[in-house]
């Protein structure tokens, strides 16, 4: 790698940082005051802009980070648009995906990633991440078979370790006439959430609750890190006024209760 190429990568890497404080800084928990956040912005558009001046596909790069850092689809579609014009590779449309992911645009991540993942010769990358979405998002069976040949082929191993769901919570499901395609829509609608307000650091513990009346699924989603049981409250009401809004959820969110602890 030559001398400019380091210090590009270099600020590249600077940039990386600066718009994951940016992303706190947005976040559901590290909402910072909106002067704050204009100012930190402006600072990086400075930088990326310089950058794009200096080295258009690195700087293309870096406004796709800041895309991501500000939640801005139509700069992070704009950005990922250029960088194809300058050198059109894979590692881009990846990190366009997990961009579109980190907004909670979960559905067109994964339409990029299969993209990616089923033709020839498939990307590994595409393959082992689409892997973890699908079995993080409960997407067995019929979603997961299509990807056996491609992992086969790349010497991938399945990690059990991904999924919101054991095959037995599918089982509890498929006996109260709720789909599959049901179920994923309900746990994409909780990663966009995730997503959307920048919630890390977590754990989801899902197991079936029975009482003398009913029988439903609890998802006790914990943190890391502590934080303000007033902020936590805030979050329980945001996700529940949100999910009354998803009506085709309607069905499944009958019997299924998640909650921020």
């Amino acid at each position: 790698m030559s001398e400019p190429q380091v210090a590009f990568s270099e600020k590249l890497q600077e940039i990386e940082t600066l718009c994951d404080e940016l992303t706190f800084a947005r976040s559901f928990f590290g909402k910072r005051d909106e002067f704050t956040i204009h100012r930190m912005t402006q600072n990086i558009e400075h930088e990326v802009a310089k950058l794009i001046n200096s080295a258009p596909f690195v700087g293309y790069s870096a406004e796709m980070m800041l895309a991501t850092a500000c939640a801005d689809r139509a700069k992070l579609d704009e950005a990922y648009y250029s960088a194809l014009s300058c050198n059109e590779n894979e590692t881009v449309s990846l990190n366009y995906a997990m961009g579109l992911r980190m907004m909670g645009q979960t559905k067109d991540a994964i339409a990029i990633l299969e993209k990616l993942a089923f033709c020839n010769p498939p990307s590994i990358n595409a393959v082992r991440e689409l892997e973890k979405i699908y079995r993080y998002l409960g997407m067995y069976d019929q979603y997961l078979v299509k990807l056996e040949p491609y992992m086969s082929r790349l010497n991938l191993t399945v990690d059990e370790n991904q999924a919101y769901a054991s095959k037995a919570l599918l089982d509890f499901f498929e006996e109260r006439d709720i789909s599959i395609e049901q179920y994923v829509e309900y746990n994409t609608f909780l990663d966009s959430f995730f997503s959307k307000y920048q919630i890390e650091n977590f754990s989801v513990q899902s197991e079936t609750i029975t009482d003398e009346y009913e029988v439903w699924l609890s998802n006790l989603v914990t943190f890391g890190a502590v934080h303000d049981p007033m902020k936590v409250s805030d979050l329980n009401d945001l996700f529940i006024e949100e999910l009354i809004e998803q009506e085709h959820l309607d069905e499944i969110s009958d019997l299924v209760v998640t909650r921020f602890i």
